[in-house]
């Protein structure tokens, strides 16, 4: 092969690359994921009012699904107004038709809230839950490491916000400590001790902490495996791109 087209292949390689990570970055950003929530939220509203023209908001993303939008002469990544609705007689239908035509960005919009929310809920339910039982006289300390588990959850929501590039090394800090602690709750709360005095301890202590640490890494597992498969996909549908598309060009 001749070395300049090589270059070329790896220099588009690496730029289709860089592009993926970057869009990989944004789709983990809270921040991000709350204006994509705002944005759906705003056109599933537009729909369900009947409203027809250019959506008032804009996330810089591809049309959001559910929505009817012109030819793909705005790609993904544009900015600017959104593009006009193409259903003209939108506000003639009846509310009920309004709203199914809307659904689709309205569970977009309440997946992306629960998406930045749930972490902070979660933290705090942890929080107050070990503070309610801060009085048991359990053998071991599970609703001190309740406690500290929940706080730790919201330093590393918080962290997310954190614009500074060293705010990433705290929370790869702190995810280690929580998988610390969610291993060191499972075991005090599987302690034959702590079974055979569930009464001292609290019942519903007991239960609620077994809950939280056998779902807390069942979700985490679950979730890093559709990131994984997430990027396996991005990272075939790159590569289709550059084999039938970007090098025949070159060559």
């Amino acid at each position: 092969m001749n070395p300049t087209v090589e270059r070329r292949e790896w220099a588009s390689e690496l730029g289709n690359m860089r592009e993926l990570r970057g869009v990989q970055l944004q789709d983990a950003d809270y921040s991000g994921a709350l204006d994509q929530g705002r944005s759906a939220f705003g056109v599933a509203a537009s729909m369900v009012k009947g409203f027809v023209g250019y959506s008032q908001v804009d996330d810089g993303q591809q049309p959001l699904a559910g929505a009817s939008w012109p030819p793909p002469a705005q790609g993904a990544g544009s900015s600017g107004p959104l593009p006009m609705m193409s259903d003209p007689s939108l506000s003639q239908q009846p509310v009920t038709f309004r709203m199914v035509k809307a659904m689709p960005l309205l569970l977009s919009s309440c997946s992306k809230f629960c998406y930045v929310g749930f972490p902070f809920i979660f933290g705090i339910v942890l929080v107050f839950a070990g503070w309610e039982h801060r009085d048991s006289v359990c053998p071991r300390n599970l609703d001190g490491i309740l406690m500290w588990f929940g706080f730790l959850t919201l330093v590393f929501s918080g962290l997310a916000y954190v614009t500074d590039p060293n705010a990433v090394v705290g929370r790869i800090a702190v995810l280690t400590i929580l998988v610390v602690l969610n291993l060191v709750g499972f075991l005090w709360t599987s302690d034959p001790e702590v079974d055979r005095r569930k009464g001292a301890c609290g019942l519903s202590l007991v239960y609620f902490s077994y809950l939280v640490w056998t779902t807390v890494p069942i979700c985490s597992l679950g979730y890093l495996g559709f990131l994984v498969a997430t990027h396996v996909k991005k990272l075939q549908r790159k590569d289709e791109h550059l084999q039938n598309e970007v090098i025949p060009v070159v060559l």
